[in-house]
């Protein structure tokens, strides 16, 4: 039955028989108890009134006397015993509050439930059922669809191959770093490997994914914890500095080509290989920039020093940039100094290009021999 506004009209109390309006209690909980789901009958304050099969079945297997709730329990009690984020559940309790006297339709969350086999997630659906402010809970297990969903969305950010963040994920975390509040100085490595192109040659394609498997460990080995490693795609790397100005990325950046030092272990023989590192740093206190600016500098710090010579990068003066840019056919390449304001370098040990001039708002050095680090 409906009432004038066409909404449904509920019993009086879904427990006791009575009234034309009421239904049997006997009823309620056979249809309860029929639920594939853990459901529970509870009154405006939380008591727990009725508990079905799939409930107690669920509690007994958990076995976590924390989770020991039937009749005449605590179920909101029970909600800020185990739930992880407690305003969260305060939250939920209230909307279940609001529920009960007739202030919302229904209640639905998806919530997880640490256990000691791990994180289980629910999906709660609540509805009000009488008069007297009883609600019906269920509980439906959703745990295999979230961590299918958490998956997906973890592999269209991941690189497969070396699990680190690809090209997108790494423009994202780069933005976010340049757009705090406190604006603390960044700084972004692009490293290219030198010969890798003869390794897939000569060797085939599964020792050049061995080869990046093993160089995103030993990038992940020497960077700090704080800085991110990710790949862009083929032999390119990306290293995203946090807190750290153009001394210090300098100094990272050398950290990373010593890993090169040591002899690469690709079928059944060891291959010694080079990089060309790239570097792009903002100040601190500088502000709108994008991810692809700074990535983009640290692109042409990178063919600077390649051009000069691999695994000795050399210079990255205007003249340089300039050539870079001509080959690579980029739109609008000039060797004049944008305004964004990131430096630029090479993480060459010796530079045989003259000095450039440092009161320009970007700044194109050689690399840097300074023991600062950061």
């Amino acid at each position: 039955m409906r009432d004038r506004t066409g909404r449904r009209r509920l019993p009086l109390d879904a427990r006791h028989p009575g009234s034309g309006e009421a239904v049997d209690g006997a009823l309620v909980a056979a249809v309860i108890d029929a639920l594939p789901s853990p459901t529970l009958l509870v009154d405006p304050d939380g008591r727990v009134l009725l508990t079905n099969l799939a409930w107690r079945t669920a509690v007994e297997a958990i076995d976590d006397p924390r989770f020991a709730v039937g009749i005449g329990g605590d179920y909101f009690g029970l909600a800020l015993r185990v739930m992880r984020d407690e305003q969260a559940t305060r939250d939920l309790i209230e909307d279940l509050r609001r529920l009960s006297r007739g202030e919302r339709e229904t209640v639905s969350a998806d919530y997880g439930l640490p256990t000691h086999e791990g994180t289980h997630w629910f999906h709660l659906m609540a509805s009000r059922v009488d008069q007297a402010g009883h609600i019906v809970v269920t509980h439906t297990d959703v745990t295999t669809r979230v961590q299918a969903e958490r998956a997906s969305a973890w592999q269209a950010r991941h690189d497969s191959l070396t699990e680190l963040p690809n090209r997108a994920h790494l423009h994202e975390l780069i933005d976010q770093e340049l757009q705090r509040a406190d604006a603390p100085a960044v700084a972004v490595l692009f490293l290219d490997v030198d010969g890798f192109k003869d390794v897939n040659d000569s060797l085939g394609h599964d020792s050049g994914d061995e080869l990046l498997r093993q160089l995103a460990g030993r990038l992940l080995g020497v960077t700090r914890g704080q800085d991110t490693v990710g790949r862009l795609g083929g032999d390119e790397f990306v290293v995203l500095c946090r807190e750290c100005d153009l001394d210090g990325a300098e100094m990272l950046a050398q950290r990373c080509q010593a890993t090169f030092d040591q002899p690469f272990e690709l079928g059944g023989r060891t291959h010694r290989l080079s990089a060309s590192i790239g570097i792009a740093a903002v100040p601190a206190g500088r502000s709108g920039l994008r991810s692809s600016d700074l990535v983009r500098d640290a692109d042409l710090a990178m063919y600077a020093a390649k051009a000069a010579g691999r695994n000795r990068g050399g210079c990255s003066a205007p003249t340089c940039v300039l050539s870079c840019r001509a080959r690579c056919r980029w739109p609008g390449s000039s060797a004049t100094p944008s305004p964004t304001g990131s430096w630029c370098c090479t993480t060459s040990r010796s530079c045989t290009c003259p000095p450039v001039s440092t009161t320009a708002p970007r700044r194109w050095c050689g690399g840097s021999t300074r023991s600062v680090g950061c």
